[in-house]
């Protein structure tokens, strides 16, 4: 603690701080120079609280810590403001290898999102032919990663699947609490495209969507199981009319550094690059 003044000193000039927290900040206990036991009129116990909580904001701005610079490039990449997600998930029996990895991967993924505190919350629908389970927009936490686990592969067995269930599902007033003021986005993994005569109301409900008050953007992922059927039909076509990015992966191809990328934006800072526990 001895260079506690000096490192205060800094921190009065780098953090947008008041007069009156300055003030505290200077008036550092035990140190030589320190003001006494009153600053203002503040107790003695007033100016430590005021040192403990600036503590950490002290040794960002003037050490430059990893880990919280990590965090503010996070943030400044994804979003200037709150986040609502919805993850559309196939649950059909043909993603049984799928699903396993994807949940491992989320286990992951989710805790440095949570480790750089953004203003981020995330929900899901799971669906085959039609909608079978779903979590409510939540904050990014444990119940939440424990809430994958109902993720349970069976059923469909014919191509089609009720990806427009999921996404009128999802859009439907009162169906998520979605946020006044928050980035709207949904994410739709899958393997199968809704019934082909139904493919056309799906990409029209994505551009209805986009262009609504509210503003949703949908991304798309196809997981490609036949190299001469390059894309699931229907999943560009949506992605790109409601303001997204359409990509298509070979099955068993979602690894970590790709759902981070799906999640944050590939502006922001890499996986690789992440700050450990």
């Amino acid at each position: 603690m001895r260079e506690a003044p000096r490192l205060a000193s800094a921190l009065v000039e780098a953090l947008p701080v008041g007069d009156e927290d300055g003030a505290l900040l200077l008036a550092v206990p035990g140190e030589p120079g320190a003001r006494g036991a009153r600053v203002a009129g503040s107790e003695l116990t007033a100016i430590e609280a005021v040192w403990e909580a600036r503590w950490s904001q002290l040794l960002d701005a003037v050490l430059g810590d990893p880990a919280t610079t990590w965090r503010r490039a996070v943030a400044e990449a994804r979003s200037p403001g709150p986040v609502d997600l919805v993850l559309l998930v196939d649950l059909s029996e043909s993603m049984s290898e799928e699903i396993p990895a994807l949940r491992a991967s989320l286990a992951r993924v989710v805790p440095p999102l949570l480790r750089a505190r953004l203003d981020f919350r995330m929900g899901w629908i799971g669906y085959r032919d039609e909608v079978v389970d779903r979590e409510d927009l939540g904050a990014l936490s444990g119940a939440l990663l424990q809430s994958f686990e109902r993720w349970r592969c069976e059923g469909g067995g014919d191509v089609p699947e009720g990806v427009d269930e999921a996404l009128f599902e999802a859009l439907r007033v009162g169906g998520f609490e979605w946020r006044t003021g928050a980035e709207h986005r949904l994410l739709v993994l899958g393997d199968a495209p809704p019934p082909y005569e139904r493919i056309a109301d799906l990409v029209e409900l994505g551009r209805a969507a986009h262009s609504a008050p509210e503003r949703f953007t949908i991304d798309t992922v196809g997981l490609i199981r036949e190299p001469e059927r390059p894309e699931v039909p229907g999943f560009r076509s949506l992605a790109e009319m409601a303001g997204g990015e359409a990509r298509f992966l070979p099955s068993g191809a979602i690894e970590d550094s790709i759902l981070w990328e799906l999640l944050l934006g590939a502006s922001g800072p890499r996986w690789e690059d992440r700050p450990r526990p």
